[in-house]
C-alpha cells in the first residue's frame, strides 16, 4: 500500500497539566507530597514523563487531534488506511483534494467506516465501494483529523503506574539509573505498538 508522504503532527495538544490523565495531586499522594511549593514542577515532569512513555510506545496516553496528512488514496478498496499514535476515539475531520481542485469531506459511515477496536484503528472505504480519486498535483491532498488518547477512566493501571513510576524517578533523582530503567520497561511492554513491514 503506497500512501505517499504521510505526516503526523498535534493539531490540539492537551492543556498540561489539566488534561493530563494523572494528576499533580495524584502524583503528590503517591510520592507522599504534601508542600504545595513544588507543584508547577510537578506538573512539568508529569507532562515529560508521559511525553516520553508516548514516545516509547507509540501511543497517545493523553486524549488529544492529530492530524495526518496524505498524498493520496491506497490504491485498492481493501486496503485500509492506518492511524497512527492508537486508541483512537474519534474521527474529527476527513478531506481530501479532487481532480479539479475542490476539498471534499467526506463522512463516517457513508463515505468511509472505522474500525476502532484494532490495536491501530483502521479507515477504509464501505463495503464493495472504492476510494475516490485525490488529486495527485496537490501535496497533502488529504486531511485526517481524529482524538486519540485515553483519559483518567481508559488509562491502564500498568500505563498509569509507569507514569506515576517515571515521575518519581525525574522528580527524586533527576537522572535514572538503569534499574530503574528495566523496571520501567516492563511495566510499558506490553502496550508498545510494533510495526511489522
Amino acid at each position: 500500500m503506497e500512501l505517499g508522504m504521510r505526516t503526523l503532527a498535534i493539531k490540539t495538544p492537551p492543556d498540561y497539566p489539566t488534561d493530563l490523565p494523572v494528576t499533580v495531586a495524584d502524583f503528590k499522594t503517591h510520592a507522599r507530597i504534601t508542600a504545595t511549593s513544588e507543584d508547577t514542577l510537578i506538573g512539568q515532569y508529569l507532562a515529560a514523563a508521559i511525553g516520553q512513555i508516548e514516545q516509547k510506545l507509540q501511543r497517545s496516553l493523553v486524549a488529544k487531534v492529530f492530524r495526518m496528512t496524505l498524498e493520496r488514496f491506497p490504491d485498492s478498496a481493501d486496503c485500509s488506511i492506518d492511524l497512527l499514535m492508537p486508541p483512537v476515539t474519534d474521527i474529527e475531520l476527513f478531506t481530501y483534494v479532487n481532480s479539479s481542485g475542490t476539498v471534499i469531506t467526506l463522512t463516517e459511515d457513508t463515505d468511509f467506516v472505522v474500525d476502532y477496536d484494532s490495536l491501530r484503528a483502521r479507515i477504509r472505504p464501505p463495503y464493495q465501494s472504492y476510494w475516490p480519486t485525490a488529486a495527485r498535483d496537490y501535496m497533502n491532498s488529504i486531511i485526517i483529523e481524529y482524538t486519540a488518547g485515553y483519559d483518567a477512566d481508559t488509562l491502564p493501571a500498568a500505563l498509569y503506574q509507569s507514569i506515576l513510576y517515571l515521575t518519581t524517578i525525574l522528580y527524586d533523582n533527576r537522572v535514572p539509573s538503569k534499574t530503574e530503567e528495566t523496571v520501567l520497561d516492563q511495566l510499558m511492554h506490553p502496550y508498545r505498538v510494533v510495526r511489522f513491514v
